[in-house]
């Protein structure tokens, strides 16, 4: 026999099924699920304080990136936070606000007080990339303002964007400064695109310095319709409007 055939007769099948396994590892990594919506896969921290040292925990969002402005920064606090100073911070048992064992505390704010020279807003979020199920019409999520009862407002203002757009938030449901909200995510159905959630701010806090604050959890794509808007969505719709541009400098 030909080694030469007898060679190209073993190596084929063996491209065959390289091209198969390279393939299938592609479509998966493409394909790969959102990871740690409800932030419930995060590790346990201790209680910690609001003392510095401010400690950033690589660990503390398993699946998601952390942004810092326009600063990718290598993981987030845990049970800690600061007035006046932008941070992302796994929140958990006591110092959660939200449901479960553990929410995600974002809090924006501006460089310095405005007037001064390179006054600017660090906004900050989390983001990752995932696969939108096919079968999914809207996302839902639940927020709250911990500084409703001196600073009545919707939490935020939060920009919550799929693929590079920014969803249109409906309010399904609110009481004080919790507030539930749905968002229609079908034209994204079977995609893997960005998930990305921020929180701008907005001189409500101080027309000097503005901020913005947001306790978020329990993020989930669903295949029901998101509902329409109502009076509240509107009355909310209202408000975030305003403070967004209320914060433009």
């Amino acid at each position: 026999m030909n080694p030469l055939a007898a060679n190209s007769q073993n190596i084929l099948p063996r491209v065959v099924v390289s091209s198969y396994l390279i393939f299938c590892g592609v479509y998966q990594a493409e394909g790969a699920a959102f990871q740690n919506l409800d932030f419930e896969s995060s590790p346990s921290f201790p209680a910690g304080t609001d003392n510095p040292p401010y400690i950033v925990q690589p660990t503390a969002l398993p699946g998601w990136t952390v942004h810092i402005g326009d600063t990718i920064q290598n993981g987030a606090w845990a049970n800690q936070s600061i007035l006046d100073s932008p941070f992302v911070a796994l929140m958990t048992d006591s110092r959660n606000l939200l449901e479960g064992q553990k929410s995600v505390l974002l809090q924006s704010t501006y460089s310095s007080p405005i007037g001064f020279p390179g006054a600017a807003p660090i906004n900050v979020g989390i983001s990752q990339t995932g696969l939108v199920p096919a079968d999914s019409l809207s996302l839902h999520f639940k927020a709250i303002n911990p500084y409703y009862s001196g600073f009545p407002i919707a939490p935020g203002p939060l920009d919550i964007q799929l693929g590079g757009t920014s969803l249109s938030l409906i309010p399904t449901y609110s009481n004080g400064g919790y507030v539930e909200y749905g968002a229609d995510v079908s034209a994204w159905q079977g995609q893997t695109v960005e998930l990305s959630i921020k929180v701008l701010t907005t001189p409500v806090y101080s027309p000097n310095f503005p901020e913005g604050v947001a306790y978020l959890d329990s993020f989930a794509f669903s295949p029901t319709e998101a509902p329409e808007p109502g009076f509240l969505s509107l009355l909310l719709f209202g408000s975030a409007l305003l403070a967004r541009r209320l914060y433009r400098p």
